[in-house]
């Protein structure tokens, strides 16, 4: 019942693939490293195993004029080329698995679908390709079904405005989305669903998509007076 917040509208939209961050957003994809490195959203990947000896040495490293050089060369002598990463067991379920979601298998076609300008079309082609058998659609379809319709729609909007704004505009954003939110009922009856009664039966108001227009919508981007204010000036990213 919330939305992509603490700077997500923005990374999702400049670091990745826009199309591909509004996939990871709308249907709560889930990535680890080496998805991480593929899609745009992490540099490097270093396994677990060799973060306690990167540490070492960067607590033992000797700083000067040249920090931001010696730091790289550290990680990349410690990080893994993502393309040879195991990420399974050795043995057992998951053993040799390489990816818990399809967003790089299925890169070519999540962009197909999630270029759609509209939540309507992007599930009625997802509804396509799930009974044409595609796994991947199904599912990306089922998450976006169980979601709060209310939530889609400013999420799907908020990526689009962050798309072509700075940093400090989406947090911003981000700001004043936030502050609708609390005054709304979806927040309130997802953590209800999930932490506290934990019957995952979210009763969502408004309960379809067809049910949250676009006066609904703008109403939690416009200002209420609670701007947020950065004290070390315009951000440049």
């Amino acid at each position: 019942g919330l939305f992509t917040d603490v700077g997500a509208t923005h990374f999702l939209t400049h670091k990745a693939r826009y199309e591909i961050g509004v996939y990871m957003a709308l249907c709560g994809a889930r990535v680890r490293g080496r998805e991480l490195v593929q899609i745009g959203l992490a540099t490097h990947f270093v396994p677990s195993f060799k973060l306690e000896e990167l540490e070492s040495r960067l607590g033992d490293a000797r700083w000067g004029g040249r920090d931001v050089e010696v730091v790289r060369a550290m990680i990349e002598e410690f990080a893994d080329p993502h393309e040879k990463v195991d990420l399974g067991g050795e043995s057992g379920p998951g053993a040799g698995e390489m990816s818990v979601d399809p967003i790089v298998t299925h890169a070519n076609e999540i962009v197909e679908v999630f270029a759609l300008e509209t939540l309507e079309e992007i599930c009625e082609e997802l509804g396509r390709r799930s009974e044409a058998g595609s796994a991947w659609a199904r599912d990306a379809l089922k998450s976006i079904q169980k979601a709060s319709p209310t939530s889609l729609r400013i999420t799907h909007e908020a990526l689009k405005r962050a798309r072509h704004s700075t940093l400090e505009d989406a947090l911003k954003m981000e700001f004043t989305i936030l502050h609708a939110f609390m005054d709304g009922h979806d927040f309130y009856e997802g953590v209800r669903a999930i932490l506290v009664d934990k019957d995952n039966k979210p009763k969502w108001s408004p309960a379809t998509l067809a049910e949250v227009g676009d006066d609904v919508v703008e109403d939690y981007f416009s200002d209420k007076g609670d701007d947020l204010v950065f004290e070390s000036g315009r951000s440049k990213l």
